[in-house]
């Protein structure tokens, strides 16, 4: 639960509207059949005209497939009665509340950073950032419009450990042009496969030379080393017991000292990296403590990735919107966030997204992704994680929140809107208060 740092209120009943509003916003193809709504959605759209103030709302975002005619729009209950009845409405039986909430902003809260959210894509493609015509580049600047910002893109992925070239300075001019745009700060991902020091320098060397400093958050040192399989000859899972923390401060400890052998400490900078870009958040807290004990002073950033499913296992809305796994998965990665702050390191869920892999057709671009995604942001801040990127692949992907188009506007994906209601959520300088809350038996409604 949030609260406005302006209002110091905290509203249910606007949360429940947020997310009926996006199911309607969302509009035709993204609940075309309704045997696969657990959370019963289908019962609140019709086929009716869209109100023009909701058609007005889409317009000013860009691209959709909502029209007057052809569109979806919410319905009124046709009468109250004991299930249906919404909060405030006076039933014909007995008055029914889907949830009871109570709330003390004087608890313990602790803040939201306004650069919360962020973007994370591969190496390739980085050029629909910057060179996209139409409203790509507003839509991207429309996530900071209501006070949070600047945005965070963590440029990585698969493609950290596959770099073997520096990119083009067609590249660099292009992110360097972002930046002044957008303020949007930046994570660069180092190949940490290649075990290439010098090439390591010189990617360092080339974003110094055309990326604002103060732009730079941090450098990532390769990408979910939990799946190196083969290096040093070991398994995967070999080669993250025994040997991937001290790999990883001897390549760090090369990389930012200078060139003479022995290491003289003096010549080293240190605090400028991220680590250790684990591959999900059920890391072993025990894996953290000896990477942090051995690292922090190398590091500015911990690291970590999460995605709900892998691409290769059965995948459906139900399994995606499982509130069971999430449990599990938020007490451990708060555990994680608690061992980097006791480091003197905040912890960002740097790569996130629903289904690894590029995600899944008709689920990571579906109403369930974009709740999945307004619920998984809500629930890593509530963690105390510094903040997430939300990956776009190459900017194909399935999951991505925006498409680009050679011409034209850009296609907007249903996550895009719950980027967009994160961000209106939170506006500026919001907190997370403590509260209670008691649902009515078979509702399907989280606060």
């Amino acid at each position: 639960m949030t609260r406005g740092a302006n209002t110091g209120q905290t509203r249910i009943s606007g949360l429940v509207r947020c997310v009926l509003l996006l199911a309607a916003i969302l509009g035709a193809g993204c609940l075309t059949k309704y045997e696969n709504d657990p959370l019963l959605l289908g019962q609140w759209i019709s086929d009716a005209p869209v109100p023009e103030d909701v058609l007005r709302a889409v317009r000013q975002h860009g691209g959709s497939a909502i029209s007057s005619k052809h569109g979806r729009r919410l319905l009124q209950p046709v009468k109250p009665n004991a299930v249906n009845v919404r909060p405030g409405q006076r039933s014909d039986s007995k008055t029914a509340l889907w949830v009871q909430t109570v709330a003390d902003p004087r608890r313990d809260t602790f803040h939201i950073p306004n650069s919360f959210l962020g973007i994370s894509h591969e190496w390739t493609d980085l050029d629909e950032f910057y060179h996209q015509r139409g409203n790509y580049l507003r839509l991207i600047k429309d996530l900071t419009a209501y006070g949070g910002g600047p945005l965070s893109l963590r440029v990585g992925g698969g493609s950290t450990d596959k770099q073997s070239a520096l990119p083009s300075q067609a590249t660099w001019k292009g992110l360097k042009a972002l930046q002044a745009s957008t303020g949007m700060t930046f994570i660069f991902g180092l190949n940490f496969w290649k075990r290439d020091v010098q090439f390591a320098r010189l990617q360092m060397k080339a974003i110094f030379a055309n990326i604002p400093s103060q732009a730079i958050e941090s450098f990532e040192i390769g990408n979910e080393p939990n799946f190196y399989q083969g290096r040093m000859g070991l398994s995967a899972k070999k080669y993250a017991e025994c040997c991937f923390v001290n790999d990883w401060e001897k390549f760090a400890m090369a990389v930012t000292c200078g060139k003479v052998k022995p290491i003289v400490y003096s010549t080293c900078v240190y605090g400028r990296f991220a680590g250790p870009a684990w591959g999900h958040v059920n890391m072993f807290p025990g894996t953290m403590e000896w990477f942090m004990q051995v690292n922090y002073q190398w590091m500015n950033l911990a690291t970590v990735h999460w995605y709900k499913a892998t691409k290769e296992t059965p995948n459906t809305v139900q399994t995606l919107l499982d509130e069971g796994p999430i449990r599990s998965e938020m007490a451990n990665l708060r555990k994680l966030v608690e061992i980097s702050r006791k480091y003197g390191k905040g912890l960002r869920v740097a790569e996130m997204n629903t289904i690894s892999n590029s995600g899944r057709s008709g689920i990571s671009d579906s109403l369930a992704a974009a709740l999945w995604t307004l619920d998984g942001a809500f629930e890593v801040a509530n963690t105390g994680a510094v903040g997430i990127n939300l990956h776009w692949g190459n900017g194909m992907a399935v999951y991505a929140a925006l498409l680009r188009q050679a011409s034209g506007a850009s296609i907007v994906k249903p996550p895009y809107y719950a980027y967009l209601l994160f961000q209106m959520a939170l506006g500026s300088g919001a907190h997370l208060i403590r509260q209670q809350t008691q649902n009515r038996p078979g509702t399907k409604i989280k606060v």
